[in-house]
């Protein structure tokens, strides 16, 4: 459900948009921005891509999403599962935590993401976390509580995905979200915010 959810991050609410990092496709519809995680000694650049689509219809459900990309996942393979994250019967449990610092203060939850290896030339492996515009009212309201706090304001975005083997270091990726990058992000997720604020209706 969750890769048939991030199939549809390509329908279009927003055009024109500025190019996205290298190595990463921008399409009408997400925001992509730059951001560092570390996994142990290991420093590298990932992206971060944030979606709103809208419901089309009986048969198509739009999403609320916020996604992770981790560049040349292979080289940390000996150190992190990835395998456990990837494909449709993937069940991890609820190892993403989110946390966004913004005006007021901070903001956490605990979410299961959705893995898959992505077509790009950098070799990425993908963490999604996502929730449907309708009959999905408790997990919509959970992440647009954190995505609320990265569209206040300049800020974090620190997106902790912990391990599946006992005592295994977790990614710590880090956004640090501009005054613009705010705003571009409260116009494309305002539509499925606003939707959240109701429910899910």
């Amino acid at each position: 459900m969750r890769l048939i959810a991030f199939a549809l991050l390509t329908a279009g609410l927003i055009a024109c948009l500025p190019p996205a990092p290298v190595g990463r496709a921008q399409v009408p519809g997400e925001v992509v921005l730059p951001g560092r995680a570390q996994t142990g000694t290991d420093v590298r650049d990932v992206r971060f891509t944030f979606a709103c689509t809208s419901n089309d219809g009986p048969t198509v459900t739009g999403v609320l999403a916020v996604e992770l990309a981790v560049p040349g996942y292979e080289g940390l393979a000996p150190v992190f599962p990835f395998d456990d994250f990837e494909g449709p019967d993937a069940d991890a449990g609820d190892r993403t935590i989110l946390e966004a610092t913004g005006p007021g203060g901070t903001t956490r939850g605990r979410f299961a993401a959705a893995g898959w290896i992505g077509v790009e030339a950098d070799r990425s492996f993908h963490l999604g976390v996502s929730a449907g515009m309708r009959r999905d009212a408790r997990p919509l309201a959970a992440v647009a509580t954190v995505l609320r706090k990265v569209v206040a304001g300049a800020g974090t975005l620190v997106w902790r995905q912990e391990s599946t083997k006992p005592g295994g270091m977790p990614i710590i990726a880090t956004l640090a979200v501009t005054a613009t990058d705010a705003a571009r992000l409260r116009l494309l997720l305002a539509p499925c915010l606003a939707v959240a604020g109701r429910g899910g209706r």
